[in-house]
């Protein structure tokens, strides 16, 4: 559950996203969560908590920590989800910077090329499992998706 851990949050999202700007081009490390190399999950939890926000550390569970939100509403600050390995399983994470006429970017941890900003593209798209909305504390629970 998603918890806040400080009372200010203006520019929340902002931060968050400016925040995992600031990673990237730093190398990809399964299981760590520090400036010499992290993992995606690692990635949202760092720059959310630096903001006052608390995630779970896996994957499969940040994608429980909101409301979820369809691909059309995506926008910034929403974390989105695919299954890599086409198991099924959530099993990657990322963060919407932009949304431009429906012209997703996020930014994620790449297990090849360390953490990047890309755009959600065809490939994307066919592992892409769903978005979600993190609740900020000071705002109105967004609508769940039906």
């Amino acid at each position: 559950m998603v918890t806040s851990t400080h009372a200010k949050f203006d520019g929340t999202l902002d931060n968050v996203v400016a925040c995992a700007k600031k990673y990237i081009g730093t190398k990809y490390s399964y299981g760590e969560c520090g400036p010499e190399g992290m993992d995606c999950s690692c990635l949202m939890k760092v720059c959310f908590e630096e903001n006052g926000i608390s995630l779970e550390r896996m994957t499969v569970n940040q994608a429980k920590d909101g409301i979820d939100v369809k691909e059309s509403d995506l926008k910034k600050g929403d974390l989105v989800f695919f299954d890599m390995n086409d198991h099924g399983v959530i099993d990657h994470v990322g963060l919407v910077t932009e949304n431009v006429n429906g012209a997703i970017i996020f930014i994620h941890a790449s297990s090849s090329r360390g953490v990047i900003e890309v755009l959600l593209s065809d490939f994307w798209k066919s592992k892409y499992k769903k978005g979600v909305r993190v609740y900020l504390p000071e705002a109105n629970p967004p609508t769940p998706v039906l």
